[in-house]
Protein backbone atom coordinates (compact mmCIF):
# COMPACT_ATOMS: atom_id res chain seq x y z
CA UNK A 1 0.00 0.00 0.00
CA UNK A 2 1.48 3.21 -1.35
CA UNK A 3 1.16 6.43 1.34
CA UNK A 4 0.29 9.64 0.58
CA UNK A 5 2.00 11.94 2.87
CA UNK A 6 0.31 15.68 2.51
CA UNK A 7 0.03 18.42 4.98
CA UNK A 8 -2.87 21.20 4.04
CA UNK A 9 -3.14 24.36 5.25
CA UNK A 10 -5.40 23.61 7.58
CA UNK A 11 -3.54 21.17 9.39
CA UNK A 12 -0.61 23.72 9.50
CA UNK A 13 -3.29 26.78 10.94
CA UNK A 14 -4.82 24.27 13.45
CA UNK A 15 -1.29 23.43 14.96
CA UNK A 16 -0.25 27.03 15.14
CA UNK A 17 -4.01 27.36 16.96
CA UNK A 18 -3.29 25.13 19.69
CA UNK A 19 0.16 26.39 20.11
CA UNK A 20 -1.13 30.01 20.45
CA UNK A 21 -3.94 28.99 22.61
CA UNK A 22 -1.14 27.18 25.46
CA UNK A 23 1.01 29.57 24.94
CA UNK A 24 -1.76 32.30 26.13
CA UNK A 25 -3.10 30.23 28.88
CA UNK A 26 1.15 29.60 29.89
CA UNK A 27 2.04 33.20 30.10
CA UNK A 28 -0.77 35.20 30.85
CA UNK A 29 -3.16 33.05 33.01
CA UNK A 30 -0.09 30.90 34.18
CA UNK A 31 -2.59 27.80 33.89
CA UNK A 32 -2.21 24.53 31.63
CA UNK A 33 -5.49 23.88 30.10
CA UNK A 34 -6.00 21.51 27.45
CA UNK A 35 -9.39 22.45 27.02
CA UNK A 36 -8.23 25.94 25.26
CA UNK A 37 -6.62 23.69 22.76
CA UNK A 38 -9.48 21.38 22.35
CA UNK A 39 -11.69 24.17 21.31
CA UNK A 40 -8.74 25.59 18.99
CA UNK A 41 -8.99 22.35 17.09
CA UNK A 42 -12.88 22.57 16.93
CA UNK A 43 -12.63 25.91 15.91
CA UNK A 44 -10.70 25.47 13.14
CA UNK A 45 -13.34 25.46 10.02
CA UNK A 46 -12.85 25.12 6.61
CA UNK A 47 -14.63 29.11 6.65
CA UNK A 48 -14.35 31.67 8.23
CA UNK A 49 -18.01 31.59 8.99
CA UNK A 50 -18.31 28.72 10.65
CA UNK A 51 -15.42 29.45 12.95
CA UNK A 52 -17.15 32.84 14.01
CA UNK A 53 -20.45 30.18 14.42
CA UNK A 54 -18.38 28.39 16.83
CA UNK A 55 -17.38 31.24 18.95
CA UNK A 56 -20.94 32.39 19.77
CA UNK A 57 -22.25 28.95 20.47
CA UNK A 58 -19.05 28.44 22.60
CA UNK A 59 -19.63 31.56 24.62
CA UNK A 60 -23.89 31.35 24.63
CA UNK A 61 -23.81 27.92 25.47
CA UNK A 62 -21.41 28.19 28.43
CA UNK A 63 -23.06 31.29 30.00
CA UNK A 64 -26.53 29.21 29.48
CA UNK A 65 -24.97 25.92 31.12
CA UNK A 66 -23.45 27.73 34.04
CA UNK A 67 -26.24 29.49 34.92
CA UNK A 68 -28.36 26.40 34.83
CA UNK A 69 -25.79 24.79 36.97
CA UNK A 70 -25.21 27.01 39.60
CA UNK A 71 -29.14 27.64 40.21
CA UNK A 72 -29.30 23.36 40.38
CA UNK A 73 -26.22 23.41 42.63
CA UNK A 74 -27.64 26.18 45.36
CA UNK A 75 -30.86 24.99 45.18
CA UNK A 76 -30.38 20.72 45.59
CA UNK A 77 -26.80 20.67 46.04
CA UNK A 78 -24.10 19.08 44.38
CA UNK A 79 -24.23 15.73 43.50
CA UNK A 80 -24.26 12.66 40.06
CA UNK A 81 -28.08 13.46 40.29
CA UNK A 82 -28.44 16.89 40.37
CA UNK A 83 -25.33 17.21 37.58
CA UNK A 84 -27.17 15.23 35.17
CA UNK A 85 -30.44 17.59 36.05
CA UNK A 86 -28.53 20.53 35.76
CA UNK A 87 -27.58 18.69 31.94
CA UNK A 88 -31.17 18.15 31.27
CA UNK A 89 -32.12 21.29 31.95
CA UNK A 90 -29.90 22.96 29.79
CA UNK A 91 -30.53 20.70 26.60
CA UNK A 92 -33.90 21.20 26.93
CA UNK A 93 -33.72 25.04 27.18
CA UNK A 94 -31.39 24.69 24.35
CA UNK A 95 -34.24 23.36 22.53
CA UNK A 96 -36.79 25.53 23.53
CA UNK A 97 -34.74 28.87 22.20
CA UNK A 98 -33.86 26.94 19.06
CA UNK A 99 -30.46 26.47 19.63
CA UNK A 100 -29.79 23.11 19.65
CA UNK A 101 -26.49 23.83 18.20
CA UNK A 102 -25.09 25.30 21.65
CA UNK A 103 -26.43 21.85 23.52
CA UNK A 104 -23.00 20.50 23.58
CA UNK A 105 -21.14 23.22 24.61
CA UNK A 106 -23.73 23.98 27.48
CA UNK A 107 -23.74 20.48 28.80
CA UNK A 108 -19.83 20.69 28.64
CA UNK A 109 -19.37 23.96 30.74
CA UNK A 110 -22.01 21.86 33.32
CA UNK A 111 -19.44 18.88 33.60
CA UNK A 112 -16.24 21.19 33.76
CA UNK A 113 -17.68 23.47 36.40
CA UNK A 114 -18.26 20.23 38.73
CA UNK A 115 -14.85 19.13 38.10
CA UNK A 116 -13.29 21.89 40.26
CA UNK A 117 -11.18 19.75 43.32
CA UNK A 118 -12.60 22.35 45.77
CA UNK A 119 -15.64 23.91 46.48
CA UNK A 120 -15.20 27.29 44.39
CA UNK A 121 -17.06 25.99 41.21
CA UNK A 122 -17.93 29.41 40.18
CA UNK A 123 -14.42 30.36 39.81
CA UNK A 124 -12.79 27.20 38.49
CA UNK A 125 -15.71 27.07 35.47
CA UNK A 126 -15.13 30.66 34.70
CA UNK A 127 -11.07 30.25 34.82
CA UNK A 128 -11.71 27.01 32.51
CA UNK A 129 -14.22 28.41 30.35
CA UNK A 130 -12.27 31.66 29.50
CA UNK A 131 -9.48 29.38 28.36
CA UNK A 132 -11.85 27.56 26.10
CA UNK A 133 -12.85 31.08 24.72
CA UNK A 134 -9.38 31.92 24.06
CA UNK A 135 -8.63 28.50 22.69
CA UNK A 136 -11.73 29.17 19.76
CA UNK A 137 -10.91 33.12 19.61
CA UNK A 138 -7.41 32.10 18.75
CA UNK A 139 -8.79 29.47 15.75
CA UNK A 140 -10.62 32.48 14.78
CA UNK A 141 -7.77 34.62 14.70
CA UNK A 142 -5.57 31.93 12.85
CA UNK A 143 -7.88 30.81 10.24
CA UNK A 144 -8.62 34.85 9.44
CA UNK A 145 -4.89 36.06 9.62
CA UNK A 146 -2.67 32.97 8.08
CA UNK A 147 -3.61 32.05 4.40
CA UNK A 148 -7.46 32.89 5.15
CA UNK A 149 -9.68 30.03 2.73
CA UNK A 150 -9.84 31.42 -0.50
CA UNK A 151 -11.79 28.91 -2.73
CA UNK A 152 -12.49 31.41 -5.78
CA UNK A 153 -8.95 30.83 -7.84
CA UNK A 154 -8.95 27.59 -6.44
CA UNK A 155 -12.25 26.27 -7.45
CA UNK A 156 -11.88 28.08 -11.04
CA UNK A 157 -9.19 25.87 -12.10
CA UNK A 158 -10.94 22.71 -10.91
CA UNK A 159 -14.37 23.75 -12.94
CA UNK A 160 -12.13 24.32 -15.87
CA UNK A 161 -10.28 21.25 -16.13
CA UNK A 162 -13.74 19.27 -15.33
CA UNK A 163 -15.51 20.87 -17.77
CA UNK A 164 -12.85 20.45 -20.33
CA UNK A 165 -12.69 16.70 -19.34
CA UNK A 166 -16.03 16.34 -19.99
CA UNK A 167 -16.54 18.11 -23.58
CA UNK A 168 -13.43 16.28 -25.01
CA UNK A 169 -13.65 12.72 -23.21
CA UNK A 170 -17.46 12.44 -23.42
CA UNK A 171 -17.04 9.68 -25.84
CA UNK A 172 -15.02 7.34 -23.71
CA UNK A 173 -16.66 8.55 -20.36
CA UNK A 174 -20.27 7.43 -21.81
CA UNK A 175 -18.82 4.01 -22.10
CA UNK A 176 -17.30 4.20 -18.75
CA UNK A 177 -19.70 4.43 -15.91
CA UNK A 178 -16.51 4.13 -12.91
CA UNK A 179 -15.36 7.13 -14.51
CA UNK A 180 -18.85 9.04 -14.95
CA UNK A 181 -18.93 8.37 -11.29
CA UNK A 182 -16.01 9.93 -10.55
CA UNK A 183 -16.62 12.72 -12.15
CA UNK A 184 -19.82 13.21 -10.52
CA UNK A 185 -17.71 12.89 -7.14
CA UNK A 186 -15.73 15.37 -8.35
CA UNK A 187 -18.37 17.62 -9.34
CA UNK A 188 -19.88 17.04 -5.95
CA UNK A 189 -16.69 18.45 -4.28
CA UNK A 190 -17.00 21.78 -6.54
CA UNK A 191 -20.60 22.49 -5.17
CA UNK A 192 -19.36 21.65 -1.49
CA UNK A 193 -16.75 24.73 -2.06
CA UNK A 194 -19.33 26.72 -3.77
CA UNK A 195 -21.52 26.66 -0.34
CA UNK A 196 -18.03 27.24 1.94
CA UNK A 197 -17.60 30.55 -0.43
CA UNK A 198 -20.65 31.52 -0.07
CA UNK A 199 -20.75 31.40 3.30
CA UNK A 200 -17.74 33.79 3.77
CA UNK A 201 -19.63 35.92 0.75
CA UNK A 202 -22.53 36.47 3.24
CA UNK A 203 -20.21 37.11 6.53
CA UNK A 204 -19.26 41.16 6.55
CA UNK A 205 -15.51 40.64 7.93
CA UNK A 206 -14.51 38.30 4.54
CA UNK A 207 -16.61 39.57 1.42
CA UNK A 208 -19.13 42.50 -0.22
CA UNK A 209 -21.68 40.42 -1.27
CA UNK A 210 -21.90 38.32 -4.52
CA UNK A 211 -20.03 39.79 -6.83
CA UNK A 212 -20.12 39.47 -10.31
CA UNK A 213 -16.73 37.36 -10.49
CA UNK A 214 -18.69 34.62 -7.80
CA UNK A 215 -22.27 34.67 -9.94
CA UNK A 216 -20.06 33.63 -12.50
CA UNK A 217 -18.58 30.85 -10.97
CA UNK A 218 -21.56 29.71 -9.87
CA UNK A 219 -22.70 29.41 -13.05
CA UNK A 220 -19.81 27.55 -14.42
CA UNK A 221 -20.20 25.25 -11.69
CA UNK A 222 -23.96 24.86 -12.53
CA UNK A 223 -22.69 24.24 -16.23
CA UNK A 224 -20.46 20.99 -15.29
CA UNK A 225 -23.10 19.91 -13.59
CA UNK A 226 -25.97 20.07 -16.41
CA UNK A 227 -22.82 18.54 -18.89
CA UNK A 228 -22.27 15.59 -16.61
CA UNK A 229 -26.00 14.75 -16.21
CA UNK A 230 -26.66 14.70 -20.62
CA UNK A 231 -23.70 12.41 -20.61
CA UNK A 232 -24.81 10.03 -17.70
CA UNK A 233 -28.72 10.13 -19.77
CA UNK A 234 -26.67 9.62 -22.82
CA UNK A 235 -24.80 6.32 -21.37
Amino acid sequence: MKLKFRIGLRTVKTGIAVALALSISWYVFDIYSGMGAVAAIVAMQPTIHRSFKIVFNRIFGTVLGLMCGLAIVATLGANPLTIGLAVIVSLVLNSMIGRTDMSTFAAFAIVLMFESPTADYVHYALSRSLLTVVGVLSAVLINYIVFPPHYEDRLLLLVKKTTQQLMEDWRSLVQDDTRLLAVRKQILKHEEMMLMLQEDQKYPLMASGQSEAFIRLKELVDLEDKLLVLLESIA
